[in-house]
């Protein structure tokens, strides 16, 4: 099993992320880290935090989804697990997940549950009313609180590198569409730090109007996709 973390100027919480993966009950037996740019420390944390599980990999700043693209091709497990670099796994997360593929060989992917938490005082204030729906449990297909079968992930497109945060959830409605057998636990396999950093949430707004755009236009190319072949 293979985490892979990318990682932009994320030195305030890098060690912290890593250290929840190396204290799992079934640790992933490499945790690749691409420091995407970074002009700060983010590298030396993880190397001091992760120290021989950590496999670093430095690129000039592409992006999110070019980093991820980045650490799988150099991942070595059968197993993957996306992770963010501000984002803490709670102990039994790695082992719920990988026990509920290893009891279930048809399953492609396995998705647990996430809660968030704010560690801003300021970023809490501003979102208490616009968020309040995102407190306690949550459920659906987040990218971070899964584990995927690496056959899976051979078999689907890369993530699209010159798009933003839309693009993330893009790419899951793709797996979605591919007719991958996606399996479900109630575990709580992510804990989501919430601050005033994070890229997602500056970008949310926006973001969602974009995937709104691009979903439409994904559903409207496959309609006369589907059409074409009907008049054939």
């Amino acid at each position: 099993m293979t985490s892979i973390m990318p990682v932009f100027n994320g030195a305030a919480y890098i060690g912290a992320a890593i250290e929840s993966l190396c204290q799992q009950t079934r640790p992933p037996v490499q945790i690749v880290v691409v420091d995407d740019g970074s002009t700060d420390d983010s590298a030396a944390r993880a190397l001091a935090a992760g120290k021989e599980l950590v496999t670093l990999i430095r690129q000039p700043n592409r992006g999110y989804h070019a980093a991820r693209n980045a650490g799988l091709a150099a991942a070595q497990g059968d197993v993957i697990h996306y992770f963010d670099a501000d984002d803490i796994a709670p102990p039994h997360a790695l082992e719920a997940m990988i026990g509920a593929l290893s009891a279930n060989p048809g399953w492609d992917a396995v998705f647990g549950c996430w809660r968030n938490f704010w560690i801003d005082a300021l970023a809490a204030e501003r979102d208490a009313d616009a968020n309040r729906h995102l407190v306690g449990v949550q459920r659906g297909l987040v990218l971070m609180a899964a584990l995927f079968r690496r056959t899976l992930l051979d078999r689907m497109p890369p993530f699209p590198e010159s798009g933003g945060w839309a693009e993330g959830p893009l790419w899951t409605a793709e797996l979605v569409r591919s007719g991958a057998n996606l399996g479900r636990i109630g575990d709580v396999v992510l804990e989501r730090r919430i601050h005033h950093d994070n890229d997602s949430r500056k970008k949310t707004l926006d973001g969602l109007i974009d995937l709104a755009f691009k979903l439409r236009k994904a559903s409207r190319a496959s309609t006369t996709k589907t059409d074409g072949a009907a008049n054939s």
